[in-house]
């Protein structure tokens, strides 16, 4: 694993400038990656204005999804996105089809199910629950109902009907960009060694989880924490 570095303060802090600070220091070793598009094309602009650079060779700025599928792209692995509409046609179909399960508790299959099964399973996915974790999780406990089971049911065939299509949902980017850190195989985007992550509030499980795998293959990870070490400010945060 490389060196983990965290540095905590708020937006008026000297985090962001301690951030650039490393990035002009290492130069086309260094990658920034944030939490949206947008703020990665406003860092990689002001860097270019603030150190009167002629520009950056390639893309040296990156949203953390989109750099997770840039590392699978560059890896050899091609990705293909599910759109959040594809994702509730999909959960629709999956509800149509177990209604012929006699096994399993039926709902009607109205928009309402539709949107709250899907959220369910982005929530377990960001938490990196795999379905068979959580179906071990209901099997060796003695209080799960029938709602439960169901969502299970749902939870698999969503997954297997992703893996079929060689498609992925956002958390899913995140798995397999972290199993491939953990097999060895990921080659990382502009081959940086240094990855300087800023203006994020927190990680998801999943997100954290590849973060960890990702920081084997390069020599230093610096990550900015919007976050006041202040007691009486902890709550904004």
């Amino acid at each position: 694993m490389g060196q983990i570095t965290l540095i905590c303060g708020t937006g008026f802090s000297e985090r962001s400038d301690r951030i650039d600070r490393l990035w002009r220091e290492h130069g086309e070793a260094a990658l920034l990656l944030t939490p949206t598009r947008r703020l990665a094309r406003m860092r990689q602009e002001a860097f270019v204005r603030k150190n009167q650079l002629p520009g950056l060779w390639g893309n040296r700025a990156y949203e953390l999804t989109a750099f997770a599928a840039s590392l699978l792209e560059t890896s050899g692995t091609r990705v293909r996105m599910v759109s959040r509409l594809e994702r509730q046609f999909m959960v629709r179909q999956l509800l149509e089809d177990l209604q012929t399960d006699t096994a399993l508790v039926q709902y009607p299959c109205t928009p309402g199910l539709v949107k709250h099964v899907l959220r369910l399973i982005t929530q377990m996915k960001q938490a990196a629950i795999e379905p068979a974790r959580f179906r071990e999780t209901l099997a060796s406990g003695r209080d799960a109902s029938d709602t439960d089971l169901y969502v299970a049911a749902v939870y698999e065939a969503y997954q297997k009907a992703l893996v079929a299509g060689n498609r992925y949902d956002v958390p899913g980017l995140y798995w397999e960009a972290d199993m491939l850190c953990r097999n060895g195989g990921a080659r990382v985007p502009g081959g940086a060694s240094v990855l300087l992550l800023d203006e994020f509030d927190d990680f998801t499980p999943s997100q954290q989880r590849f973060l960890e795998s990702l920081s084997g293959h390069v020599s230093r990870m610096v990550i900015g924490i919007n976050h006041n070490v202040d007691p009486d400010q902890d709550g904004l945060f």
